[in-house]
């Protein structure tokens, strides 16, 4: 690190944004890497000009970006794209960190896994949250196999947004195996964490099956308030605090759950309620429904779900 910081003191003062890319694998400045600086804009990111690190590792951009407007610095490397948004009046100096890549999952684990499960219009919209940490100091990409397998009807129509620490959501397709009702997603798993949103519809409202393909981490089954789940091997705790979204654990799949009660807004007070499943008013698509317990983020809920795993109702 003190050659990192002895570099810095090198970098030309008249440089818009200037900096040093660090493989974090070696701990060595990284040459030959190409880095653009890029900002938001009506058209999507426009690249504001692009330098490629010396031996030193060190890069210089001139290019003056619009002011007042966010930036951010991607890497490309090993065939992964690295991006590190800037604070505001911190333009000089930047640690633009990259990593070695490899096809073998060393260090990645699943810490925890959400399934939240909404009846709406006759179907059952499937939000799963799963978080993937990276523990090595490798970024580990399979395009061949894929770096996540996760369960879905062979049917379904899947969403997939992948946000990696400190970045932006980005969208993926799920690919299908050749595995009944099993799919993955080609994606850099990058050292820190991932988080993984997957969405589809299942045309069954009032039941669910699913499978669990990771040996490691926690899996949650997630209800609005006023539902709860019946099924083998499911383990009921106290609901979420916030929301009053009923919990229930899970340890192994396949599995199969019916769902029970009444949900409604908390704005419908003082309708009666039947012990009965009901199908709840919604919207066309998944990500425009926003049924009140999805409000909070996802991060917060499932972070207070895991809270709660040990409180037994």
């Amino acid at each position: 690190m003190r050659v990192i910081a002895l570099l810095v003191l090198t970098l030309p003062l008249l440089a818009a944004v200037n900096g040093v890319v660090l493989n974090v694998t070696s701990g060595k400045p990284q040459a030959g890497v190409t880095v653009t600086l890029v900002q938001p804009s009506e058209r999507g990111m426009d690249a504001v000009g692009t330098d490629v690190s010396a031996a030193t590792g060190v890069f210089s951009i001139d290019k003056d970006p619009v002011v007042g407007k966010p930036l951010l610095l991607q890497a490309v490397y090993a065939g992964v794209t690295y991006t590190k948004a800037l604070n505001p009046g911190k333009s000089t100096g930047v640690q633009l960190d990259v990593f070695e890549s490899s096809s073998k999952p060393v260090g990645i684990a699943v810490d925890r896994h959400g399934i939240l499960l909404e009846p709406v219009e006759g179907k059952l919209a499937v939000r799963e949250f799963v978080f993937v940490n990276n523990t090595s100091k490798t970024t580990y990409v399979d395009p061949q196999n894929g770096s996540y397998r996760f369960w879905a009807p062979d049917a379904a129509k899947i969403e997939i947004s992948l946000t990696t620490q400190g970045g932006m959501p980005v969208k993926r397709a799920a690919k299908k195996t050749g595995a009944a009702n099993t799919w993955t997603v080609d994606y850099p798993i990058r050292p820190g964490q991932t988080q993984i949103e997957i969405s589809y519809e299942s045309a069954k409202f009032d039941g669910f099956t699913g499978n669990i393909l990771h040996k490691e981490g926690e899996t949650r089954l997630i209800v609005p308030k006023g539902l709860g789940l019946k099924g083998d091997g499911l383990e009921e705790f106290a609901p979420e605090p916030r929301t009053q979204a009923s919990i229930y654990g899970v340890k192994n799949g396949p599995f199969t759950v019916s769902i029970t009660g009444k949900a409604a807004p908390p704005s419908a007070e003082g309708k009666e309620e039947s012990g009965a499943p009901e199908v709840l008013p919604g919207r066309p698509r998944i990500y425009d429904r926003l049924y009140w317990i999805l409000g909070i983020t996802a991060a917060i809920l499932l972070l207070g779900l895991y809270s709660l795993s040990t409180r037994t109702k």
